[in-house]
């Protein structure tokens, strides 16, 4: 409120002490006005939704503490509350000192806010006004993903990105992270990157959802074709070529600034010299699923020295971490002897008056990998018989389920266990069906061939929000035999 003041200038009086009695006047209205100064604890802070700042008004009345005064703190991003990522304004009464204090809590995404803090003062009519800046940034010591807690899951991890033709596929997948103390770190708080041997990882940001996709389209490039290790099943197909399950294997990384893990001994928060810690090297992709580096695999240089660099002997409490998983690529049934193929136990497919046999059906592809099926979208196989005279346990129509064929080890990037050679079983791609004599003791005609016929449909796999096409598929073989 500006006063306006009108002085009668009585002779005799010189102009100069008129401007200086002015200039007290206004000095005066000065003194009144209140005076706001806003600082924080820390201009900087951890996105991810843990970190935080204390923000400071100091307000001065007449050039003294405003005890009492009540101070309204406003923000465009973060919250002034631990607990409800909402509250972006907040009024708070200023103590004995003249000091009102707001706690400013990060978001989950990185960018910045600025502060507001306001104060009316009734007496004067005039109100101050201060401003600060808060920064969001990654997450910084104490606040940072540890290696082993920082990993990457997808929903599902065998899609038919082998079929002809060959599908799009989407997959969607979870990164998650915690800090040393446990804290969940929000993944949008981070500067993610991602490495592929075949298809793209991304991440994908809507208006309500960070998700991170794997993408699998039409023309892009197989996985390595490798050499079968210690263990592996392998088969030799029809001109010599050599086909092993790891053929098939695609290897995903995703890579973010964090420290490498330790065993807090005393429980101080803090990595002491003696505490046991793992030692890691550069993040690399590896595409033969090996476990170990190999030159020509596609690493990220951490220390920038151009050639990749393993563990070096010392705890890093920051450094490029990294989490992987493994994504089976599969194609249609190939069949053969040592692929997709039906048999029967015993081998005879006579059934004696009200006997059985067990039909053995490998859904595998040339690679020796079960074929992409799923529950989801009800992929099922189905049984018929040409006389009508057989019965099938569990039934008919079988439903199939989504195998991988071999256990992964993700810590390592290696391969734990091959299923493929195991006994018939789900888990390496084989499905056992009992098929009964259906009519025991009809003796009209004591002897009655039949022909057993398998069909498939199974979906290549999800795309965004619904599936892929499901697709049917015919063995050629099929089993003959006789009732008795």
């Amino acid at each position: 409120m500006k006063r306006l003041l009108a002085l009668r200038v009585q002779p005799g009086i010189r102009r100069s002490a008129v401007a200086l009695a002015l200039v007290t006047l206004a000095g005066c209205d000065a003194l009144a006005a209140p005076k706001l100064t806003l600082t924080a604890e820390k201009t900087t802070i951890a996105a991810g939704g843990h970190d935080s700042t204390e923000i400071t008004a100091t307000v001065l009345v007449k050039n003294k503490p405003a005890v009492g005064a009540e101070v309204l703190f406003e923000t465009e991003s973060g919250s002034f509350s631990s607990t409800d990522d909402g509250l972006t304004s907040l009024l708070v009464t200023a103590d004995s000192e003249g000091l009102a204090v707001a706690t400013l809590y990060a978001p989950v995404e990185q960018g910045q806010t600025q502060i507001t803090a306001t104060y009316d003062d009734e007496e004067s009519g005039l109100e101050a006004i201060d401003r600060v800046t808060i920064i969001f940034g990654p997450p910084q010591a104490g606040n940072l993903p540890v290696h082993g807690r920082f990993q990457l899951e997808c929903s599902h991890l065998n899609v038919g990105a082998l079929r002809d033709p060959k599908p799009d596929i989407n997959v969607t997948c979870n990164l998650s992270a915690q800090t040393v103390g446990g804290d969940v770190l929000s993944v949008e708080s981070l500067n993610v990157f991602y490495l592929s041997e075949a298809g793209t990882l991304s991440t994908v940001y809507d208006e309500t959802d960070y998700n991170v996709i794997y993408s699998v389209q039409g023309g892009h490039s197989a996985p390595m074709d490798v050499e079968p290790v210690t263990g592996e099943p392998s088969r030799v197909g029809s001109l010599g070529e050599e086909y092993n399950p790891r053929d098939g294997v695609v290897t995903l990384l995703a890579i973010t600034s964090g420290t490498e893990a330790w065993t807090d001994v005393n429980s101080n928060g803090e990595r002491d010299s003696n505490e046991p810690f793992e030692d890691i090297g550069e993040p690399y992709l590896d595409v033969d699923d090996n476990g170990t580096f190999d030159v020509g695999e596609e690493y990220f240089d951490t220390n920038g020295d151009g050639e990749w660099t393993g563990a070096n002997g010392q705890f890093d409490g920051e450094t490029m971490i990294f989490a992987q998983t493994k994504i089976i690529w599969t194609g249609e049934l190939r069949e053969a002897v040592d692929a997709a193929r039906l048999e029967t136990e015993p081998t005879s497919t006579v059934i004696a008056d009200g006997g059985q046999i067990t039909l053995k059906v490998w859904l595998i592809d040339k690679h020796m990998n079960p074929i992409a099926a799923y529950s989801d979208p009800s992929d099922y196989l189905e049984l018929s018989d040409n006389t009508g005279n057989l019965e099938f346990n569990p039934d008919y129509t079988v439903s199939l389920e989504e195998r991988l064929g071999m256990r992964f080890d993700n810590e390592t990037g290696g391969i734990m266990e091959f299923y493929y050679n195991d006994p018939c079983s789900p888990s390496a791609g084989c499905y056992q069906i009992t098929v009964y004599d259906g009519s025991p003791g009809y003796l009209e005609d004591p002897v009655i061939p039949f022909i057993i016929s398998v069909n498939i449909w199974a979906t290549p796999g999800p795309n965004v929000d619904d599936w892929v096409n499901q697709r049917t598929t015919s063995f050629v073989q099929n089993i003959t035999g006789t009732t008795e």
